[in-house]
């Protein structure tokens, strides 16, 4: 259960799961999805990888920060991931490309995760 006394700053430290996914819309052109799991309804996409996780990010704070503010409650990660960093990259373009626990102990954020996944996946 969430805790409303929390600050916006509060919830982007705490380990929640970025999701990316590629996808392909029926007329043939490729696009980004990007969710937090734990967060219903807070997924967005974008025209590339980096795009949809900027766009997600975006989202999260107005998410967190209307729910703040109208006092619902706020899910929070069931538990912290047992791996700190991890990413699977998939090349079928059905499948999940990005699986990215934060870990808050790192200093991780979704911020600065998100610019290692495109750093990290323009590498490959």
């Amino acid at each position: 259960m969430g805790q409303l006394s929390k600050t916006l700053e509060e919830y982007k430290r705490l380990p929640y799961t970025l999701y990316v996914e590629p996808m392909r819309d029926s007329d043939g052109s490729d696009y980004w999805v990007a969710e937090y799991r734990e967060l219903r309804g807070c997924k967005t996409d974008g025209g590339t990888e980096a795009e949809a996780i900027a766009n997600v990010q975006e989202l999260f704070d107005e998410y967190i920060s209307m729910r703040i503010e109208t006092g619902l409650e706020i899910p929070e990660p069931a538990q912290p991931p047992t791996v700190v960093r991890e990413l699977r990259i998939v090349l079928s373009s059905q499948k999940p490309v990005s699986y990215v626990p934060l870990s808050p102990d790192a200093g991780d954020t979704h911020e600065t995760r998100g610019k290692e996944i495109y750093e990290e996946f323009e590498m490959a």
